[in-house]
């Protein structure tokens, strides 16, 4: 009897306190509806009886527990009518936390939850950059940093390379010249260019091509 009375007792929050917005017909209405409605068919989640259910609608935090977002929907569908007409502010597009609040206040104890929806912070390009990094294998890697610093490492190596770039040879086109691919390392203890390691030979057969054209 106690649980009746309390059930009476949160089924009054409106104008009138002492007029239930609904009453038992409207609970079983939508607790049939979730019996019938394919979606809620697959298990016996809605086998309750009307006492049970009443139960339900005590807090908003029991709501927001006991029913999956289109299970409330079902449910307001088949009282959106007599929710109205007591100027209850309720869509049927409404999200799942508005419902749960408004229900709450109309048939329960006023109680609301939280949405619970966290702030969206925007995630730094550095992080992007680096989640984005570690999906590519290592030979990719390798190969955009040796495209990225290549450049940059042939235009330092031809500055210090007492030779120039290009090898010169007299009456050939400096545009067609070859470009050295070895150069003499200078010795600090001795003083002078080391030039044994210039590979002449292989440099010789490259610029052959060239007087010959």
């Amino acid at each position: 009897m106690h649980v009746d009375g309390e059930i009476a007792e949160s089924t009054t929050r409106n104008e009138d306190p002492n007029i239930a917005i609904l009453n038992d017909n409207h609970y079983q209405s939508m607790l049939d509806a979730l019996n019938e409605d394919h979606r809620c068919t697959k298990s016996d989640k809605w086998k309750l009886s009307l006492a049970e259910f009443k139960l339900l609608f005590l807090t908003a935090k029991s709501i927001d527990k006991a029913f999956l977002a289109y299970e409330l929907n079902i449910c307001v569908r088949q009282v959106i009518g007599i929710l109205r007409a007591h100027k209850v502010k309720l869509n049927l597009s409404a999200n799942k936390q508005i419902t749960v609040n408004t229900l709450s206040e109309v048939l329960g104890d006023g109680s609301f939850v939280d949405g619970g929806r966290k702030k969206k912070t925007v995630t730094k390009l550095k992080s992007l950059s680096k989640a984005a990094v570690k999906k590519l294998k290592k030979e990719h890697l390798n190969i955009i940093e040796a495209e990225h610093s290549f450049p940059t490492r042939l235009d330092e190596w031809y500055a210090d390379n007492p030779f120039g770039r290009y090898i010169e040879i007299s009456s050939v086109d400096c545009s067609k010249q070859n470009a050295w691919y070895s150069r003499p390392e200078m010795n600090d203890e001795l003083g002078h260019h080391i030039f044994t390691i210039l590979d002449a030979y292989h440099q010789i057969c490259g610029a052959r091509r060239l007087c010959s054209a």
